[in-house]
């Protein structure tokens, strides 16, 4: 399997990106990750529609043809740590292994990008920082291989 994360922005605080990079590492134990960051649209004289349209148009440029496109937004399905490894067993053999998971900027991604997204899933139904939400992922994503790979860190 392979991983993509594709975030707009930086993680900014060093205990964030120290969580990050932690997991990241778990994570090419068992499979190919990176992580791609977008530089953030600055506000100036631009309305929220036009910087969600922007950040969205740059993620969407970068994310491969070959890989299962998975847009992180609030209105997206929820799953269990449990039904998310399954869904990467299962969706494994139609995409290669080949996961690209894109997270927008502060002003969200535009429904255009949903709509063309394969899934849209949601991390919480709680509003959460981008840099949260991406150690979350980056998280998921190893207690899933932990999962398949019958790994003890999964209780």
């Amino acid at each position: 399997m392979k991983f993509e994360i594709h975030a707009v922005g930086k993680i900014k605080k060093s205990y964030w990106r120290d969580a990050a990079d932690d997991y990241l590492r778990r994570i090419r134990r068992y499979a190919g990750a990176q992580v791609r960051e977008i530089r953030d649209c600055p506000p100036h004289n631009k309305t929220a529609a036009q910087i969600r349209e922007d950040e969205s148009r740059r993620l969407l440029d970068g994310v491969p043809n070959s890989a299962l496109l998975i847009a992180l937004d609030s209105t997206g399905q929820q799953m269990s740590s449990a039904d998310f490894a399954e869904f990467f067993e299962k969706k494994a053999l139609n995409c290669a292994g080949h996961f690209c998971f894109c997270i927008g900027g502060s002003e969200g991604l535009t429904r255009e990008f949903t709509s063309r997204a394969d899934v849209v899933l949601s991390l919480s139904k709680m509003t959460l920082p981008h840099e949260l939400a991406r150690v979350v992922l980056l998280e998921q994503l190893y207690r899933s291989l932990s999962i398949l790979n019958n790994a003890k860190y999964h209780k």
